[in-house]
């Protein structure tokens, strides 16, 4: 690490104090703030349980995030409520910010320095972002200010990302401190740009959902920071993706689903190629894609010139009650990613007993064993996608055992409740000594 970037590392985790016959006190009601760059969205609703079970347990979570949501779905049904209260630093900051700063420098001169000289030190190592760190600053000294309002001490950061340089920021001022969760893998394709490293250093502690996201972090950062670099993992709740009714009549084709952005990362271009190469053999079936993103257009041509059309439908982002009716109809799952975290959609469709097949990238062995709670195949190979899909096509009955060991796997690790209670734990360990 640079060394005009290394400084003070954050003072050890307070606790909650001991009473003089031993047993430690009820933890303290926390009031802290959840931060990401856009809030609502629709593939974070890990983020809106966790801040839930948060609640549940009488702490105070506030929500605040960079930019309004791009799709429209995460400001209506069941997001309504999520996007009303979350606070908006890209539309507060024009009217907020002279008076933020204003008070911040009669009140906390000394801070509003520090991060100013951390933000000109982040863009001489940034020096094609100066623009963005310049804002970063001016959204940290807002967020900042609005916490002491709120008497919020804490900001707690999901994914280390470009809102990560904003926590890490407010930190800087001393008026706050914060924290992260990171998952990947896009933070770890960026680490010199994301400054990731000197995050994790900063932060008060860093959870990961993973091995894999921990080991990364370590190789990283020094041995004394890996002590605060904890292993809480997401998770479904198995009584809402509960196994369907399955009727015991044999379907003329099979469903296959596929739930994720429409990013090359996930490789949904290989599986349209093994999906046509199966039509072509005679494995009917058909493929429904489930999200939105910048390949749409590409993937729709592709399945035309393939000529698949007829066997491929694309919904579009859809709220997560329409996503869970396409898991109820769906027989095999498949997520041919070239890079992951470890994907609340295959836990949810494991969790519903569905057959998944995926690669062997990143966190996700740890949830899928091969050839027992799903199949493996080597990214990017199509070929291997059409041996393991076209095994499920010929022998359906094979598979179903895979379906009900992933819902063993999903209870057993990545059960929701009980990981959010982790999550809470780890909340009030660290921070359980604040006011």
């Amino acid at each position: 690490m640079n060394a005009i970037l290394k400084n003070t590392r954050p003072k050890d985790a307070a606790h909650a104090d001991v009473p003089a016959h031993g047993k430690p006190a009820a933890p303290r009601r926390l009031r802290l703030a959840y931060l990401v760059s856009e809030y609502p969205a629709l593939s974070h609703t890990f983020i809106t349980r966790e801040i839930a079970e948060l609640e549940k347990n009488g702490h105070t979570v506030e929500r605040v995030s960079v930019r309004l949501p791009k799709n429209a779905a995460a400001t209506t049904g069941d997001y309504a409520e999520e996007h009303r209260r979350t606070f908006y630093l890209l539309r507060e900051v024009p009217r907020r910010l002279p008076l933020a700063f204003l008070r911040m420098a009669l009140t906390n001169p000394l801070g509003v320095c520090r991060a100013v000289g951390l933000a000109v030190r982040i863009a001489l190592r940034l020096s094609h972002r100066p623009h963005a760190v310049g804002a970063w600053l001016a959204q940290a000294l807002v967020l900042a200010d609005w916490m002491r309002s709120q008497r919020l001490s804490h900001v707690h950061n999901h994914f280390g990302n470009a809102a990560g340089f904003v926590a890490l920021l407010a930190g800087e001022t001393g008026s706050v401190d914060f924290s992260l969760s990171v998952h990947g893998p896009d933070v770890f394709n960026h680490i010199g740009e994301e400054m990731l490293a000197l995050k994790v250093e900063r932060s008060r502690f860093t959870r990961c959902i993973s091995h894999f996201s921990r080991s990364q972090l370590c190789l990283l950062t020094d041995r004394v920071a890996w002590r605060r670099i904890e292993i809480v993992r997401c998770g479904v709740d198995p009584e809402a993706y509960h196994p369907r009714h399955r009727s015991s009549e044999t379907a003329a084709f099979a469903r296959i689903l596929c739930v994720g952005r429409l990013v090359p990362a996930k490789g949904q271009h290989i599986l349209l190629e093994a999906s046509a190469r199966l039509l072509d053999r005679g494995l009917l079936h058909h493929l429904t894609f489930v999200g939105t993103g910048p390949d749409e257009a590409e993937l729709r041509e592709r399945a035309a010139r393939l000529g698949i059309a007829e066997w491929v439908t694309f919904t579009g982002g859809l709220p997560p009650e329409e996503v869970r009716k396409q898991f109820a109809q769906a027989d095999l799952f498949v997520l041919p990613s070239f890079a992951e975290g470890i994907p609340v959609v295959l836990m949810e469709a494991m969790a519903m007993e569905i057959p998944v097949i995926t690669t062997p990238v990143a966190g996700i062995p740890e949830l899928v064993e091969h050839g027992k709670s799903g199949a493996l195949v080597p990214p990017a190979s199509a070929d291997a996608l059409v041996g393991a899909i076209g095994d499920y096509l010929l022998h359906p009955e094979k598979w179903r055992s895979y379906g009900r060991r992933g819902r063993e796997r999903v209870l057993t690790d990545y059960d929701l409740e009980r990981n959010g209670r982790a999550m809470v734990r780890l909340f009030e360990s660290h921070l359980g000594g604040q006011s």
